[in-house]
């Protein structure tokens, strides 16, 4: 703590925090009591909330201004008490689900009376709006990624004549990408300015769950991952997944092309920032070409890159799973034989190996930084790890080999039907 005090004195002197800021208050009520509070909350507005639903459910079903009215003194309610500082927990909680309620009944008037690109985007705005509006860092978060996902929506709605799901998504989720990408701009060139911590502060939080929600998308749109597949084959989500995800090498050269432009790009922002790096370039032109079959991994690569920059390490964290997951989401591409696939990771693990092995050998004609040596500890857990992945990797191999040789055949019939049958 007084570490970290004398970091404030000193962002406090430099201007970039105002005169008065200060740390907060440690919360001194025990997590127990916290999460029992709010569950009572929750469990006594829902009842109320039904009660005020069902008095007020003509005004608002048969009156065009009732959703709005209704729903805009349920939000200013919900507002108020956010905003106050002093105010016991249950009443806190009791906000909560006033705000998701107000918010409801402006998304049924919307909705109900303008086309849904227009509603989505109001509400998006909506989201932004309340954002400035309650000063609570994980309901900004949570408020940025509904805004993410309506703005998305609201572009969806506007392609959806294309009849190309993917193309569909890969622009919306990218466009997503590039608003976000401006934010960083604002945020470094206009919002650096201590006496505008505050603005920064929620801008933070807003685009945080903004980005979340795009790698969220990016993954999503890629289809199942590896080995995961299996566990979820049956299930509603890998069957949206699977529809969704590129059956071919790429969408398009065009995408190829971007998401190998934005792998770039991150490389670039990380051979720029990141002198120690440099000597793992030629890793970044292994993950250029792999951008090229994948064109979800250029936009998260970029996004983990800018993340780790800017020391946002549950962002960057994020998005390196993201990135995992789509790597392994090309196991399952259709267009490409298990061998090649198989010869593309090695190619590129190897590649990524030798570059590995060329950075940390110390060159005789170059003076370098003694090298910490490993502890046998270190040399046990890289052993154990590589084991297992040796090892799951030929479990699934032999498991796949021991259906195709002793599965039974199974034929079904493809024949035109009627409806009724």
């Amino acid at each position: 703590m007084q570490h970290f005090d004398q970091r404030l004195r000193k962002a406090i002197a430099l201007g970039l925090l105002p005169i008065d800021a200060h740390v907060d208050a440690a919360e001194s009520r025990p997590w127990p009591v916290v999460l029992l509070t709010a569950l009572g909350a929750w469990l006594a507005a829902i009842p109320l909330l039904i009660v005020v639903g069902l008095l007020l459910g003509d005004a608002i079903i048969h009156n065009v201004a009732g959703p709005y009215l209704v729903g805009a003194l349920v939000l200013a309610a919900a507002i108020l008490l956010l905003r106050s500082q002093d105010i016991p927990l249950f009443v806190e909680q009791l906000a909560i689900p006033a705000l998701i309620v107000g918010s409801a009944l402006l998304a049924y008037g919307l909705f109900e009376h303008l086309p849904s690109a227009l509603a989505c985007t109001l509400l998006a705005l909506l989201a932004g709006g309340l954002t400035w509006a309650i000063p609570r860092p994980w309901l900004r978060i949570l408020l940025g990624a509904a805004s993410a996902g309506l703005t998305g929506s609201a572009l969806l709605i506007c392609m959806e004549n294309s009849h190309n799901t993917y193309a569909e998504l890969w622009i919306a989720l990218h466009a997503l990408l590039l608003l976000w990408l401006l934010a960083v701009v604002v945020q470094h060139t206009q919002l650096i300015d201590g006496a505008k911590a505050l603005v920064a502060a929620a801008f933070e939080s807003f685009f945080t769950g903004w980005l979340l929600v795009a790698l969220a998308g990016l993954a999503f749109s890629s289809g199942m991952t590896f080995l995961v597949g299996a566990s979820l084959s049956n299930s509603v989500f890998a069957d949206v997944m699977n529809e969704v995800a590129p059956q071919s090498i790429a969408a398009s050269s065009l995408f190829a092309l971007s998401s190998s432009i934005l792998a770039l790009a991150a490389g670039l922002l990380l051979w720029r920032n990141w002198p120690a790096l440099r000597p793992y370039a030629g890793a970044a032109l292994v993950l250029i070409a792999l951008a090229w079959f994948m064109p979800a991994l250029g936009a998260v690569l970029l996004a983990l890159s800018i993340s780790l920059i800017a020391g946002r390490w549950r962002v960057a964290s994020t998005a390196g799973l993201a990135a995992a997951w789509i790597i392994g989401a090309f196991y399952y591409q259709l267009s490409w034989s298990l061998a090649n696939k198989a010869l593309l990771f090695m190619l590129a693990g190897s590649l990524l190996g030798a570059i590995a092995w060329r950075a940390l050998t110390p060159q005789a004609s170059t003076p370098t930084l003694p090298i910490q040596a490993i502890n046998p500890r270190q040399k046990i857990g890289i052993a154990l790890s590589a084991v297992s992945v040796l090892l799951v990797a030929n479990i699934g191999i032999w498991q796949k080999e021991d259906l195709i040789a002793h599965g039974q055949p199974l034929y079904i019939s493809l024949a035109p039907s009627t409806p009724a049958h």
